[in-house]
């Protein structure tokens, strides 16, 4: 004789997986999936739905959907993180700020000008001459206050690189995702990441504002780079907080125990 469980049932399954006499049927859309094991004499089937796996590995691995959730937030930002300070390295030890030909009457040069130091050639020459940024020096093409005033490169390097310590410290956090203090190290590094966003923002509208390029020159990757860093260290931020969250949810809810009515083939 053959018995069969009509409604899907998760604890169904779960009894099947420890009989040997019994066959488990997966239905899918409603219909029942041909099983080769199944004779269907002498056996107790087992009708259960694909929804009903899910909620028996729930039962089984009760940590594992929390966990994964956990691990696919933590692993984006960690490598959003490490894709970051590459670029923020690059970014701030380049002279990549502002590039292009400058003229002066008729006479052009080709510049190259960095945080830390300015390069420039005559037009169609290979030989370049480099010297440090002077201290109190002002930043390029800046735009004069009416009091006579201009911004500093020194202000521009010191949020820049504020910045860029922020967002190394929240990289070694982020690390700190695989140890016991999961919790912690993700809401840590999330904190870093926030504030690394708010001063590259803040740097990027700052240097807009207050200078103006003239063209052939323009922006190069170093100015470029404050606006992808604010977008960066806002999605490892979020990434950080959603996996510190998540370290809450290790117990899924109990699932419901449906209603089972038995019948014979």
């Amino acid at each position: 004789m053959t018995f069969v469980s009509l409604v899907p049932s998760w604890h169904c399954a779960l009894s099947c997986l420890l009989d040997p006499n019994c066959c488990v049927v997966l239905t899918f859309a409603n219909r029942l999936a041909t099983s080769q094991c199944c004779s269907l004499v002498g056996q107790q089937l087992c009708v259960v739905s694909a929804g009903a796996i899910v909620k028996l590995a729930d039962f089984l691995l009760p940590n594992s959907r929390g966990d994964l959730m956990r691990m696919v937030a933590h692993h984006g930002a960690v490598c959003c993180n490490n894709i970051n300070l590459i670029m923020a390295i690059v970014a701030v030890s380049m002279n990549l700020l502002i590039s292009g030909t400058t003229c002066v009457g008729t006479i052009c040069a080709d510049v190259e000008i960095g945080l830390w130091k300015q390069c420039v050639k005559p037009s169609g020459s290979d030989d370049w001459t480099c010297e440090d940024v002077a201290d109190g020096a002002s930043l390029p093409f800046a735009k004069v206050d009416d009091d006579g005033g201009t911004p500093k490169m020194e202000t521009l390097q010191g949020l820049y690189v504020s910045a860029v310590v922020l967002l190394f410290l929240s990289n070694c956090c982020a690390f700190g995702g695989y140890t016991s203090n999961a919790k912690i190290a993700c809401q840590i590094s999330g904190l870093f990441s926030g504030i690394a966003s708010i001063l590259f923002l803040s740097t990027a509208i700052w240097v807009t504002c207050r200078t103006s390029v003239p063209e052939p020159a323009g922006w190069n990757y170093t100015y470029v780079y404050l606006w992808i860093g604010w977008l960066l260290c806002n999605g490892s931020a979020g990434s950080s907080l959603k996996a510190a969250k998540d370290c809450d949810q290790d117990t899924p809810d109990a699932p419901h125990e449906p209603e089972t009515t038995g019948g014979k083939v």
